[in-house]
């Protein structure tokens, strides 16, 4: 009985009453993402191509907007308009959230896979800690539609 009980619940983890759970693909695709750090919530827009992460902030009532960062393993050039600036990433401190972005995406090839369903939300979503931050990827699906809440705390 027992385990039977595991092997039923150890297989859960991964599909959701014969449903599959779903992956996030940033590889060469420009997603919407809703990105909460520090209690502020963002609207960005989040790909990853080659090893190189793209984070847009959209969200014209944000006084981010306009502003994008584009990290590879090497460096971190942030852009807003014509003005842009590089800094090599072992300059910046782990907890600088395009590095936490970066090596939560980048430790996956870009392809996130959902480990977990959360009853209560609603959301399929896998959490890892990374340099210390906690990171969750949150995936909503309605009928076809589905829309991507990142969580940095």
């Amino acid at each position: 009985m027992v385990i039977s009980c595991f092997i039923f619940f150890s297989s859960c983890d991964k599909t959701l009453i014969g449903k599959t759970l779903p992956e996030v693909d940033f590889n060469d695709n420009v997603t919407d993402v809703q990105l909460t750090y520090r209690q502020n919530v963002y609207n960005t827009k989040v790909s990853y191509s080659s090893g190189l992460l793209t984070i847009s902030f959209t969200d014209k009532d944000s006084a981010l907007c306009g502003i994008t960062y584009k990290v590879n393993s090497q460096v971190c050039r942030v852009t807003y308009g014509d003005i842009s600036h590089d800094t090599p990433v072992e300059k910046l401190p782990d907890s600088f959230f395009p590095m936490v972005v970066y090596k939560f995406i980048s430790d996956f090839g870009g392809v996130i896979p959902t480990e977990n369903y959360n009853s209560q939300r609603e959301c399929s979503y896998i959490s890892r800690n990374v340099f210390n931050t906690r990171v969750t990827l949150e995936v909503y699906e309605n009928e076809k539609n589905k829309s991507y809440s990142l969580h940095i705390t």
